[in-house]
């Protein structure tokens, strides 16, 4: 079920009316507005033309379709600018994103992904992108992606200083998807232990490959971070680099 609740709060606070007055333009009580907005129960299908109209709303904002269909086309999207950065046509990539940002402008996804792909010549454009995506998005995934990404884009900047504090400001590694979801997995009933087996060595695999990156004194760019780009090695010569690094 879609979080009409949700959507119907945030609209009736947006137009600056309380329960009660909502309530009293839609012939229902307050009470029936706030267990609407918690979920508890759901408006009857015959109030809700009156309900969008209150609220300044199409029927679809109120069900938060608009939204659904921009992360279908946010999907779409993505998928065709990784093929022509793969291929080598960043410029190309770039224009798809600027028309996307152009018809949905507040989708932070797109924004975020704007400032991973521009070139190193526009630092000062992708880190303005990034921090208004901090600013105003909500979605915890996005405003990681984005903080891992404004970290290089400060380097390259020459924000040293400001890099180093944001990077202070990233989850460790014991808060990690990698660290986390093994141990999740496999105290899960149902899952079979070689489920398990595999997730933990991949997150094993990651992470060597990360500290690997590292000792070759190579940092990972910001597209490593955001796209989860670790090339496949040999686990054996992963571990025999960090072996003779500390050793």
């Amino acid at each position: 079920m879609l979080k009409i609740g949700e959507k119907l709060r945030g609209l009736r606070l947006k137009n600056g009316l309380t329960q009660e007055r909502l309530a009293e333009l839609i012939g229902v009580s307050p009470q029936a507005v706030s267990r609407w907005e918690t979920g508890m129960t759901f408006p009857d299908i015959t109030l809700l033309p009156a309900i969008a109209n209150c609220l300044d709303a199409t029927l679809d904002e109120l069900f938060g379709m608009d939204e659904l269909r921009g992360e279908d086309m946010a999907r779409k999207i993505f998928t065709a600018v990784h093929d022509l950065q793969r291929d080598g046509k960043t410029d190309e990539a770039v224009a798809m994103l600027k028309d996307a940002v152009k018809t949905c402008p507040n989708n932070y996804a797109l924004l975020s992904e704007l400032a991973l792909v521009l070139p190193a010549s526009r630092v000062s454009e992708a880190i303005a992108l990034s921090e208004t995506v901090l600013q105003n998005s909500t979605n915890e995934k996005i405003r990681a992606t984005t903080r891992a990404n404004l970290c290089f884009l400060y380097l390259k900047a020459g924000m040293s200083e400001k890099a180093l504090a944001l990077g202070k400001t990233l989850p460790h590694i014991w808060e990690s998807r990698e660290a986390l979801l093994p141990f999740l997995v496999s105290s899960r009933a149902g899952d079979s232990l070689g489920d398990a087996d595999e997730l933990t060595k991949s997150s094993i695999h990651s992470a060597l490959a990360l500290i690997c990156r590292l000792i070759r004194a190579a940092a990972p760019s910001a597209a490593d971070f955001a796209l989860g780009g670790i090339s496949p090695e040999n686990a054996e010569a992963m571990l025999a680099e960090i072996g003779a690094y500390f050793g």
